[in-house]
């Protein structure tokens, strides 16, 4: 099953709300280390879509030694915003369109 439109407006709401923006139809992360397609964000649910960023922050951990302590940090505070968005949404399941976002 894909991500619904429905959700996708929960997940850009929930990311603008941690400091994500759109622009030129896109929805950048805070450091603009990654950017989601606001037409089509991902192909799968919204568990695999987790389960990718949290191989994309695995992988930050295996580029320390290539890149500045600064670029590591961002790009591993941008996914990792992401990936605390999708975990509440799944964490949620059906509740999550009528219960308020917790606080990260």
């Amino acid at each position: 099953m894909t991500i619904t439109k429905t959700q996708c407006s929960r997940l850009f709401d929930d990311l603008e709300k941690v400091g994500w923006h759109r622009r030129d139809g896109f929805l950048y992360a805070p450091h603009e280390t990654m950017w989601l397609r606001i037409a089509e964000p991902w192909t799968g649910d919204l568990q695999s879509f987790h389960d990718s960023m949290v191989r994309r922050l695995k992988g930050y951990h295996n580029l320390k030694a290539h890149q500045s302590e600064s670029e590591n940090k961002n790009g591993v505070d941008d996914v990792t915003s992401l990936i605390q968005v999708l975990h509440r949404m799944i964490s949620m399941g059906d509740q999550w369109p009528n219960k308020s976002p917790e606080p990260l």
